[in-house]
């Protein structure tokens, strides 16, 4: 792909790098007909880096997945909503709520006059880290009476709560006024991770793509481009122009110069990919597309289109195709 990029928007002239790496990409499961479906996919002792207010104390972190079975189904988060319960019956809080993925599908609203308390922390749960950082918060303290959170489409939310109890301290935990238990296998490094006999999830497909750039500057995460139209040009550089209302992730170098864009950040949503016939193809998100599309990159690095069929081709020269049903994504064409 072409370096030395352009935007075309306000005639302001910038030059940036776009890279690409590529890997996998998933959909919602079908299942009974409730609004939200919880699984329990990880439990173990956690610590925490990042606040004073966190640094030396023992926890215990519940990573679940939350389905979201119709767009418009809401849940809410606050000082009380999510516990956990040990053999004495006692029911412990949780501290800290927290997303690994899926966040950019949520619509949040802050219920009552209380603030919401966003965090940056790193928070490592047996060999995993989660970095919560970001230009959307991606962790946040629950307090008084949280936040709601709506979902905008059918989708799946990797969670994680954090709760100041020891491991071996806690059975089962109650959210969203369901209860279920927190057993499983205890694996060497103190995880416990509870036995499903779903399928394999899309996201861990190696069928599926993702697109990361390990060059894109992490403070991305979360703050992606939206409502933008992307072009490649005879030159090898790529034409960006913004609609009404739309932005352009960016980012300032150190020591200051032209802004950087990045209209594929994690968490762009509404890339309209439109095609110059002199050139015949747009390169966007890692790979080369020869028709008329608009993609979401999601936080992972999953490119979802808006329509099935479309082909595209990585720099390995691997095609994909976006398949399956509605978010259509794009997997490794057989």
């Amino acid at each position: 792909m072409g370096l030395g990029k352009y935007l075309s928007y306000a005639a302001v002239a910038v030059s940036f790098a776009i890279g690409m790496v590529a890997t996998t990409y998933g959909q919602p499961k079908s299942g009974p007909d409730t609004v939200l479906a919880l699984r329990v996919v990880q439990v173990g002792e956690a610590t925490v880096e990042g606040s004073k207010d966190f640094a030396g104390k023992r926890f215990t972190a519940v990573l679940l997945d939350i389905e979201g079975r119709s767009a418009g189904a809401s849940m809410v988060f606050n000082a009380t909503g999510a516990t956990v319960a040990g053999p004495r019956g006692n029911s412990v809080p949780a501290s800290v709520l927290f997303f690994v993925n899926g966040y950019e599908v949520l619509k949040a609203l802050v219920v009552g006059p209380d603030e919401a308390r966003y965090l940056g922390l790193r928070i490592r749960v047996g060999q995993k880290t989660f970095d919560a950082f970001g230009g959307q918060p991606l962790a946040r303290q629950l307090i008084g009476s949280g936040e709601k959170y709506t979902f905008t489409k059918i989708a799946t939310v990797r969670t994680g709560f954090l709760f100041p109890v020891g491991l071996r301290e806690v059975d089962t935990i109650t959210l969203l006024g369901k209860r279920l238990p927190l057993s499983g296998q205890r694996g060497a490094a103190g995880t416990t991770v509870a036995p499903t006999a779903s399928p394999q999830k899309d996201e861990d497909r190696d069928d599926v793509y993702k697109f990361k750039n390990p060059d894109y500057p992490s403070a991305l995460l979360g703050a992606g481009s939206k409502d933008v139209e992307v072009t490649s040009t005879s030159d090898g550089g790529l034409k960006m122009t913004l609609k009404p209302g739309g932005n352009l992730a960016s980012r300032m170098p150190v020591g200051g110069g032209s802004p950087r864009y990045f209209p594929d950040a994690p968490g762009s949503t509404n890339v309209a990919v439109t095609i110059d016939p002199a050139v015949g193809y747009t390169e966007i998100a890692g790979l080369r597309f020869a028709q008329v599309v608009t993609l979401n990159i999601l936080m992972d690095g999953r490119v979802e289109a808006d329509k099935g069929g479309v082909e595209a081709s990585d720099t390995t020269g691997a095609r994909w195709i976006s398949k399956n049903v509605k978010p259509f994504l794009m997997v490794k064409k057989r």
